[in-house]
């Protein structure tokens, strides 16, 4: 059976739909707005409903709602720069989950995924959920491989005319920031709490770091020391559990 779309829910007693505009409207900036309003819309497939209502035994990675709220993103990203919806499309599908770097958002999906996707969407209101981002202003726009594929080579070009240390630096740290707000966002929203600090803390917002002529290795002991900032950050606004040098990227909190 396939739920109605506008019926489903993202919480027990909650409606995905005001979910999603709850935690967009906690965001600034077309690429979050999306990301905000489109995190979680993978949860409107049947497979994660029934799990909502202890339904029968269910594989985990048909309840998982993340890869299948990215792919949707991806098809309704076409008024946002190609790096902007390849880091939509990442922190979309890593928000419960890790961080990838970015010129690898895009690789090809395993036949395995594209299996779990298959299933998943043979349970989705994919009419319903069409009018509905309709009135939020976005149209469906199917994209395969070779639309991902376009969109990879965009991206990875972009990348590449803004290669100086610095500009990674900034990069970074941006693109931290608003993984740290959006996850910030869905937590407040599903938690029903007035959010007491932000999700990456006052001392973790720097400025820019000044990389001129430093040689490859002081830019990388920089980077570490960046993320173990964050990590620090995370840890004392969360009570996260310490992270270990290969957890560096492991964003990790339940919302």
């Amino acid at each position: 059976m396939t739920p109605d779309f506008l019926k489903c829910e993202s919480h027990p007693g909650k409606l995905l739909t005001d979910h999603l505009v709850e935690v967009s409207a906690r965001l600034d900036g077309p690429l979050l707005r999306l990301a905000g309003l489109c995190h979680d819309l993978g949860k409107a497939s049947g497979h994660f409903q029934d799990s909502l209502d202890g339904r029968g035994p269910l594989a985990p990675a048909l309840r998982h709602h993340a890869l299948l709220s990215a792919e949707i993103l991806l098809e309704v990203a076409g008024g946002l720069a190609a790096v902007d919806a390849a880091l939509a499309y990442l922190f979309v599908r890593r928000h419960h989950g890790e961080l990838d770097n970015l010129s690898d958002a895009l690789e090809p999906l395993r036949p395995t995924e594209e299996e779990i996707l298959a299933k998943q969407r043979a349970r989705l209101d994919g009419a319903g959920l069409a009018r509905w981002l309709s009135r939020m202003g976005l149209q469906i726009r199917p994209c395969g491989e070779p639309a991902r594929a376009r969109l990879r080579k965009e991206v990875i070009q972009a990348l590449r005319a803004r290669s100086t240390r610095n500009e990674q630096m900034r990069r970074f740290q941006k693109a931290l920031g608003d993984f740290g707000r959006l996850l910030d966002a869905d937590r407040v929203a599903a938690s029903k709490q007035p959010a007491q600090r932000p999700f990456v803390g006052q001392e973790a917002a720097w400025s820019p770091v000044d990389l001129t002529g430093a040689t490859p290795e002081e830019a990388r002991k920089v980077l570490r020391a960046v993320k173990m900032m964050a990590f620090a950050s995370l840890r004392e606004t969360h009570g996260l559990a310490p992270a270990s040098p290969k957890q560096y990227r492991a964003l990790r909190v339940r919302t």
